[in-house]
């Protein structure tokens, strides 16, 4: 029998023995617009390296099958905020990208200068200033099936997508979840090694949760969420985990740069980064996690309210601050955009 634990069972004809062999370039085309899943249409523009061009029609933005990010989850990848014509912390992103790369041990093919002018491109051919969220891939290379690339002859891979950004601001309820960590080193770069992640943000669907949030195989210490970090605020001190065995933030980066340079008076006044023992939580008068840019406001853990269960001060300060600084950044071109025009937002 069939069965699937998220989806439906596939339709009875896509189990019988007469499948179409595609042969042409115009047949293929035409499959993949036939079979464009509705959700793909909020993909807008995508760069390839294999083709060494833009794509902006989602039916053909397609990664090859013996890339070896699809098939050894060789690569690393990371992402930057679209606001007002702008990509937030792109220089920060591409320097954390880079660091991601060498770890890996997957050859760099660009300084930071040639990435970002390739980014602000495709971000330009989206024909989008705003409410966009830029991805971006470096992977070993294509050509086999092999568990190490030495057969990658062509070299790296590098792709960019620039899709709709979906984000709410509505207060998270999360759950602790048994899902065990990363080891270090690949917790420690941003590689496409997502499936412990997936995970955890399954587990905590399942249990009411958002995201997740994973502790120390002892219960008694926080590690972070499924795709986000997490922070206590108590006492307006900002409490969070050392990025020992966790990825390294740009958001929590730059919001304790911002509250250690004293621009939350009152509100956070200083900021401990050290282990975080999940029993804090009794105390603490607010709870957040960063990710994406920003960050959000967890007002229950485990079924247990966080100060006084509503969004706090901290939370709408540093989320106004962070907001803010996303509409600076890498400005793109006007000169790039299509002739058709900007897209309205």
């Amino acid at each position: 029998y069939q069965r699937r634990v998220h989806g439906e069972i596939p339709p009875a004809h896509m189990a019988h023995n007469s499948l179409r062999v595609l042969a042409s370039a115009e047949a293929v085309t035409n499959a993949l617009h036939e079979r464009l899943p509705a959700s793909c249409r909020k993909i807008y523009a995508m760069y390839s390296s294999i083709l060494d061009a833009i794509v902006t029609d989602p039916a053909l933005m397609v990664v090859p099958l013996d890339d070896h990010m699809v098939h050894r989850g060789h690569s690393v990848f990371d992402t930057a905020n679209v606001s007002n014509g702008k990509v937030s912390g792109l220089t920060m992103h591409l320097e954390r990208f880079i660091r991601s790369a060498n770890a890996a041990r997957i050859v760099v093919p660009h300084d930071i200068d040639t990435f970002r002018a390739i980014i602000l491109q495709t971000v330009a051919a989206s024909g989008y200033r705003d409410g966009i969220y830029v991805r971006y891939w470096l992977s070993a290379g294509r050509g086999n099936f092999a568990i190490a690339p030495h057969g990658c002859t062509g070299g790296p891979s590098f792709y960019v997508v620039v899709h709709k950004l979906e984000k709410d601001t509505l207060p998270r309820h999360e759950v602790t979840v048994g899902t065990p960590w990363k080891p270090p080193l690949l917790a420690q770069m941003k590689s496409t090694n997502y499936l412990l992640n997936a995970l955890t943000a399954m587990e905590a669907h399942d249990n009411g949760g958002y995201l997740g949030v994973q502790v120390s195989a002892d219960g008694l210490w926080f590690g972070e969420a499924s795709i986000a970090c997490i922070a206590l605020v108590k006492n307006r001190v900002l409490c969070t985990p050392p990025p020992d065995g966790i990825l390294d933030s740009t958001s929590l980066r730059r919001a304790v740069a911002l509250a250690r340079s004293g621009a939350f008076p009152g509100v956070v006044d200083s900021v401990e980064i050290r282990p975080v023992a999940v029993t804090e939580t009794k105390d603490a008068s607010e709870m957040l996690s960063f990710g994406g840019g920003l960050c959000e406001s967890i007002v229950q853990l485990n079924g247990v309210t966080i100060g006084n269960g509503e969004p706090g001060p901290a939370y709408r300060t540093l989320y106004a601050a962070l907001c803010a600084d996303n509409r600076t950044g890498e400005e793109i071109p006007s000169h790039l955009y299509p002739q058709i025009g900007e897209r309205p937002v």
